[in-house]
């Protein structure tokens, strides 16, 4: 099968000092994810693989201060395409209700938009997620 699916992570916060200068740096970013699923059943219990692309847009944003009082501000945004793997599982609890948990792993990979590819981002993004499915027709 083929999915897609969108992950909004919380806003991470960095801080910290180098020598006179005290930083902070915030990573907000914005996650669409299209896999392929190829999966193998075992009773009312399917587990399954999943691979495919992920596209990011993110805001990284950083506030310098230094003992001086000069306060120095940087913004970034990002935007590209990395790649994604997983896996979980789902259990059909009635005919038309699942229940599933999976996880996986995926690259957020990006130039800057604003800034003529000026700056990147490459991190990545470890996730786990439950829930509910319900089969519209069956």
């Amino acid at each position: 099968g083929i999915e897609a699916g969108y992950v909004k992570p919380k806003k991470s916060l960095f801080e910290g000092a180098v020598g006179n200068s005290l930083f902070r740096s915030t990573l907000e970013p914005h996650v669409l994810m299209f896999v392929g699923k190829l999966g193998v059943p075992a009773g009312p219990v399917r587990f399954y693989a999943q691979g495919g692309a992920t596209y990011h847009r993110a805001t990284i944003s950083t506030i310098q201060d230094s003992v001086d009082g000069i306060e120095d501000r940087f913004e970034l945004r990002t935007a590209g395409w990395g790649w994604t793997f997983g896996g979980g599982l789902e259990a059909w609890v009635a005919p038309a209700v699942a229940i599933y948990a999976e996880g996986g792993r995926s690259a957020l990979k990006g130039a800057g938009v604003e800034s003529a590819g000026e700056g990147r981002l490459d991190e990545r993004l470890t996730y786990a997620v439950a829930g509910l499915r319900i089969a519209v027709s069956r």
